[in-house]
């Protein structure tokens, strides 16, 4: 989708998907296809953006391909990413929420929405 919450972690999330860190990164996708995975196994996916760190995203399977071929199993192609553009990231650990990365959705629309306003 195009928004990632960073939340703290909840007691029974493992290491392993926060890196042994007490925040995790949570976003609900806006294509068909991972939903479909996700419906299908009736619990969350744990995945990564599909990039290195510090590298742009990719938005083609050719372009996941290079930068990640020799680190995931298989590469799902199934076109661009619906909104073109990476999520919009927004830490929501704190008493106000803090956009680190303006994406899909602007800061605009996001804090519309959290006024209450539509």
């Amino acid at each position: 989708g195009g928004i990632t919450l960073i939340l703290k972690k909840a007691p029974g999330v493992p290491d392993i998907i926060t890196g042994g860190g007490n925040t995790v990164a949570v976003r609900v996708p806006g294509h068909p296809v991972p939903l479909a995975l996700i419906r299908g196994l009736g619990e969350p996916v744990c995945g990564t953006s599909a990039n290195l760190t510090g590298m742009p995203a990719g938005k083609s399977a050719g372009e996941v391909k290079e930068q990640l071929a020799n680190l995931v199993d298989f590469i799902i192609e199934e076109g661009p990413p619906p909104a073109g553009i990476e999520s919009t990231i927004v830490d929501a650990t704190g008493n106000i929420p803090f956009v680190i990365r303006e994406g899909a959705l602007s800061r605009a629309e996001i804090f519309r929405v959290l006024k209450g306003e539509r």
